[in-house]
Formats: structure tokens, C-alpha cells, sequence
């Protein structure tokens, strides 16, 4: 008797073990931060929207992933470490031609006037607003004019705010970096690339590497159709 009952109680936790296990894989996903809300998938990839998927909403719109070659981790390296001040080699015309058919399209020109009157990479800051708005497709973007998801906290994610144009928010935020971060006396700077700024600016460690990601294929004309 004490036999058959030690066998029903192995059974029974056997039992419940196996419960427990499949509830925790069934209840796990893995997921990433966009600027809009948290959408589950295994690898985060960059993302290009067309113009005419956007609409006036914070629904999610339709997005297809660029062609893209793989990127060397001693390219990432060298822009997670170059000077933010630095100036892109891109014109305000290859820029739009990059931003072309995306909810940052005609914008190349306001991120050349931001890099001339706050002296930050066109291209970096452009990169920033890539991965914060998928392109401009984020709600925050679309909804706010808000490309960098600008005062949008993880605690308070209606903070973000409001701008009147998509341009204001550019010229915004260039300002905002340079003066607290790119400059020496900047109550946020560390070293001016993004591997100081990524200390203060984003909770997430792997934000540089996205950036800089972003900003080589930029620069070496990838994105271009």
C-alpha cells in the first residue's frame, strides 16, 4: 500500500511539474521597446514604412524590413566611438532620397540645417529618429510630430511631447543634445559619441549599437532604393 502510494504522489508532481513548466513557455515571449509600445519578436529588425501605409492613428501600420547586407562589428565599433559633432558627407538631397517613401520623407533638408546651427551629425540625428519612429511610422510621430519620442518615459509614456511640426521636433532635439550632451559643459556629457551618451539618454544598453548600426548604413547609402 505504501508502495502504490508512493507512486500516485511521483505521478501527481510529475503531474504538476509538468503544468508549471508549460504555463512559464506558453506565458513567455520576447519582445522590444519601440517608441510606440512593446511588440513581441525573436530578432528586432530595422524597419522601413511606406508613405501610403500611415494614417492619423496609434494603430500599428504595415511595415516591411529594407535590403540590407550585414553590417561588420568593427564598422559598428567605429561609429559607436566617432565624435557626434562630426559632419555627415550626405547632402540634404541623398538624405530625402534615403527618407524617400517613409513618414520622414522631405525632411533631408531640416536635418542638414539642424547639423549647421547645432553641429551634430545630420546623419546620427537622423539615425536617432530612424530607430525612435520606425521611420516616422510611431504613433508618437504621427500623432505628436514627435520623432525621437522626445519626454516619452517607460513610467509616464504620454509624456512625450507635442510639437507643432515634424521640422520643430528636429531642430528641438538637435538643439536639446547639443547644449546637454555634445557640449563639454552639458549637464549630460560624457564624451560626445554614443557610447557615452547611451549612459544617460537610454535605459536600454544595446540602444548605441542600434544607432550606430543605423548611421553606417546610412552613410554608406543602403537604404537608398
Amino acid at each position: 500500500m505504501r508502495k502504490s502510494q508512493h507512486i500516485a504522489d511521483k505521478k501527481f508532481y510529475l503531474i504538476v511539474a509538468t503544468v508549471v513548466l508549460l504555463s512559464v513557455l506558453l506565458s513567455s515571449t520576447y519582445s522590444y521597446a519601440t517608441t510606440n509600445d512593446t511588440v513581441d519578436a525573436v530578432e528586432p529588425v530595422l524597419v522601413r514604412t511606406a508613405a501610403k501605409d500611415l494614417s492619423i492613428t496609434m494603430e500599428p501600420v504595415e511595415i516591411s524590413a529594407p535590403r540590407l547586407p550585414l553590417t561588420s562589428s568593427a564598422l559598428d565599433i567605429e561609429y559607436l566611438r566617432m565624435p557626434l559633432t562630426s559632419q555627415t558627407t550626405l547632402s540634404a538631397q541623398q538624405l530625402d532620397e534615403l527618407f524617400e517613401e517613409t513618414g520622414m520623407q522631405g525632411l533631408g533638408p531640416v536635418f542638414k540645417q539642424a547639423e549647421a546651427l547645432y553641429d551634430i551629425n545630420a546623419a546620427a540625428l537622423a539615425s536617432i529618429a530612424i530607430h525612435e519612429s520606425a521611420w516616422g511610422a510611431s504613433g508618437y510621430a504621427r500623432n505628436r510630430n514627435n520623432l525621437f519620442g522626445f519626454s516619452a518615459y517607460t513610467s509616464h509614456p504620454d509624456s512625450a511631447k507635442d510639437f507643432d511640426t515634424l521640422e520643430a521636433s528636429v531642430l528641438y532635439v538637435a538643439s536639446f543634445l547639443q547644449e546637454h550632451y555634445l557640449n563639454a559643459d552639458g549637464k549630460y556629457f560624457v564624451d560626445g559619441t554614443l557610447m557615452g551618451m547611451n549612459k544617460i539618454y537610454a535605459a536600454d544598453p544595446n540602444w548605441k549599437h542600434n544607432i550606430a548600426t543605423i548611421w553606417e548604413r546610412l552613410e554608406n547609402g543602403y537604404f537608398i532604393h
